[in-house]
């Protein structure tokens, strides 16, 4: 075969009628009439045929179009793979495939002369080695003898072991080799190599077993959280932190029980039910048995009687915290939350009488929390608007003032009130950058001067950082 009459009879096709006529089934008679196949040596012109037919054209198309790195990988497989399931030479394949490759330009003759394949006894053997050494390269060791592997690959390394698995496939079904499993095989001896000998693994497994099980059941008992009172109905339960670290712990110790091959006994998330449910007996037990008691203190008491003439003696007391309470939810309407505060605070503390003090103590708690949230939401709103309008920001300081002394050294509170404090500085920040940056270069376009423009700007970005350096020399450089 000439392969150069090919080359130059693809290269005038795709010139005259696109890259198209690669899907076309007239490939080769458009071949032949550019004299393609004037010497016939061969099977060129039904290899062609096959090929096409085969979809190789629409393959050569998306390597043009795709720019993969990997398409000669793939040609390779595809050459590979066809042959396996055709009655073609090897030979004769690869130079036909790199004939029209060439013609497109995707290859040059060196790499044309260095793709046929033509020892496939040799690649396979090279593909084996190099797979061999990807294993080594590409393991990853673990050095926890409790780990039930200690080696493995990552997602990362299987991508690329594939491809050379890929290959050996078909070097091997070309070549009727019946080792199908030799990749996974090799793999499986390469893990086995990193594995902790039994001795060791038994010895780390039952330290620690011995080691962590007492530690384990006491942080079961210990870290439960009860609510303070025995007459709070709440359920005992586990805080994120302990559960986090009862489920490390568990999860070592179910481990260390599969080393061992002894039954698995350690389930974190039933252990912490059982013991919140154990806990919440105990405490229901308590609260019925002080329940009964009250039921029978409160049936001996004239409680009605009492109470008329407890609320006689302590009318005025009531009346004033009661009139502190309006005053405060006054004050809240009016969004004056510090005064609300002080209300609030000023009527539970002047009412010092025994009667229903926890009921009062509760409604100003509430009114409090009430307080506390409207006020956040003040906060944020404010913030919110600003930035919606993108108008001059505020010093965050000034914002927060809107929120009482107490509610933002409130721990409770933290979280969010940081949340709306780090947004809006986020933004403000980049404002102040942008005009910072607007009236330099009104400042150099005025050289040095300032417009009646600039004058107000800088009086309000000194008003967001009053404490700025060059701010503050510009003010007083042009205030002289």
């Amino acid at each position: 075969m000439k392969d150069v009459q090919i080359i130059e009879a693809v290269k005038q096709a795709v010139d005259t009628l696109g890259v198209e006529i690669f899907k076309s089934s007239s490939f080769v008679n458009v071949l032949a009439d550019y004299g393609a196949f004037r010497i016939v040596e061969g099977k060129e012109k039904l290899i062609i045929k096959s090929l096409i037919a085969d979809g190789y054209g629409v393959k050569i198309i998306g390597w043009l179009n795709e720019h993969k790195a990997d398409w000669k990988r793939q040609n390779e497989d595809y050459v590979l793979d066809f042959v396996s399931r055709g009655n073609f030479d090897k030979k004769e394949v690869s130079k036909v495939a790199n004939g029209l490759l060439q013609g497109v330009g995707l290859i040059s003759d060196f790499d044309a002369a260095e793709t046929v394949i033509t020892n496939p006894e040799q690649e396979l053997e090279d593909a084996k080695m190099s797979y061999l050494n990807s294993l080594e390269r590409l393991v990853t060791k673990v050095k926890d003898c409790l780990g039930l592997d200690d080696a493995y690959y990552s997602v990362e390394a299987c991508n690329e072991l594939y491809f050379l698995e890929g290959k050996i496939a078909l070097l091997m079904q070309h070549l009727n080799e019946k080792d199908v499993d030799w990749c996974k095989n090799k793999k499986l001896d390469c893990l086995a190599k990193y594995r902790a000998p039994y001795g060791k693994r038994k010895s780390v497994a039952q330290n620690t077993i011995d080691s962590l099980t007492k530690d384990y059941n006491d942080l079961l008992s210990d870290g439960i959280v009860r609510p303070k009172g025995l007459l709070d109905r709440a359920k005992p339960f586990y805080d994120d932190t302990i559960a986090d670290k009862l489920g490390e712990m568990a999860t070592k110790l179910c481990k260390a029980q599969t080393i061992l091959g002894i039954p698995v006994t350690f389930d974190c998330k039933k252990d912490m039910k059982d013991a919140i449910d154990a806990a919440d007996k105990r405490r229901k037990v308590i609260r019925n048995a002080l329940s009964a008691i009250i039921a029978i203190t409160v049936a001996v008491i004239t409680i009605i009687v009492v109470s008329k003439v407890r609320y006689a003696a302590n009318k005025p007391s009531i009346m004033a915290i009661e009139n502190k309470i309006k005053e405060g939810d006054s004050l809240m309407s009016l969004k004056q939350f510090d005064n609300a505060y002080i209300a609030y605070e000023q009527g539970m503390s002047s009412y010092g009488i025994g009667y229903k003090h926890q009921m009062y103590q509760s409604k100003v708690d509430g009114k409090l929390n009430e307080l506390s949230k409207s006020a956040i939401d003040e906060f944020e709103d404010q913030c919110n608007a600003i930035i919606a309008a993108n108008n001059d920001y505020l010093p965050i300081e000034e914002l927060m003032s809107v929120m009482p002394e107490q509610v933002r050294n409130d721990g409770k509170y933290a979280d969010r009130i940081q949340k709306i404090v780090k947004k809006y500085q986020q933004k403000a920040d980049e404002s102040f950058e942008i005009r910072y940056d607007a009236l330099l270069k009104d400042l150099s376009k005025n050289k040095g001067g300032l417009s009646d423009w600039s004058k107000q700007e800088l009086d309000e970005l000194l008003r967001y950082k009053p404490n700025d350096y060059w701010l503050n020399i510009v003010k007083k450089r042009t205030t002289k």
